[in-house]
């Protein structure tokens, strides 16, 4: 197993396509000859976010659309010989559009993995803002009827120095690994389709045969290369351990631990 990992189980339905994502990118980190502890991963809701217990990185959990704002924070303050690595899905990338595109702008050093099934999965299968005209979903039974956003061009349009978009099959580290090593911002798109709500409404539709009728040029897109956005060293303050205990002035009625538990179905909690 992995260094990588914590387990060779991943907890995707069967055949997804975030397994091939997950081993690609773990192909990837290795051929980068990194430590786990000099990665930091960093996901938000949607299924591609479960990952953070099968990894053995450093691994952060954000609102949905916002790790890639996460992601930037993280990475305008670390040394460059560590690795800010953002996983979103299509959902989660058209709720935080504007992040990927101050991302870009600023070119903060991260690379961005964008899981593409083309439609909000963990939340019933509804359409996002890159599911492309004429995929069926559970609220457009008869196909979408507006054209799909493309992401690579939008951020490249940005600043970015490094936009790639692969078809979710066989071995595609070599795009993962390159947008690794890039100096700034990068990002990877990967297309799938959901098992669970893709596939269900679109029988008999291959990947490649939407990714080509839908638009989706594949390939590898590079802009103007330039320095990678960084905060300066902060300067030494004083530690919070080191200020005056809070004296409590009320009693609590409590005699026992208390504990809250809150709950929901998906995205309904």
């Amino acid at each position: 197993m992995s260094v990588f990992l914590t387990t060779d189980a991943f907890p995707y339905c069967k055949g997804c396509g975030h397994h091939l994502v997950n081993r690609n990118l773990v192909r990837a980190l290795e051929g980068l000859d990194l430590s786990p502890l000099d990665v930091v991963l960093v996901t938000d809701i949607g299924c591609h976010g479960i990952a953070d217990k099968v990894f053995a990185t450093h691994t952060v959990h954000g609102l949905h659309g916002r790790s890639v704002a996460l992601g930037a924070g993280i990475g305008m303050g670390l040394p460059p010989e560590k690795k800010v690595v953002v996983l979103i899905g299509d959902g989660g990338a058209t709720i935080g559009l504007q992040h990927l595109l101050e991302a870009a702008r600023l070119n903060v050093d991260l690379t961005v993995v964008v899981h593409n099934n083309m439609l909000y999965g963990m939340t019933g299968g509804q359409p996002s803002g890159l599911t492309p005209e004429g995929f069926r979903t559970v609220i457009t039974p008869e196909g979408s009827p507006f054209p799909h956003h493309d992401l690579c061009r939008l951020v490249l349009d940005a600043g970015a120095p490094y936009a790639a978009r692969v078809v979710g099959l066989g071995d595609f580290s070599d795009a993962l690994r390159e947008a690794m090593s890039v100096e700034g911002f990068a990002l990877v798109e990967v297309l799938e389709i959901c098992v669970a709500y893709g596939v269900k409404r679109n029988p008999g539709l291959r990947l490649k045969d939407l990714a080509r009728e839908a638009g989706y040029k594949t390939g590898v897109w590079r802009g103007p290369t330039r320095p990678a956005f960084r905060l300066p060293p902060a300067e030494e303050k004083p530690s919070l351990v080191d200020l005056e205990p809070i004296e409590p002035r009320f009693a609590a009625g409590l005699t026992g631990r208390i504990g809250v538990v809150l709950a929901g179905s998906a995205g309904e909690g």
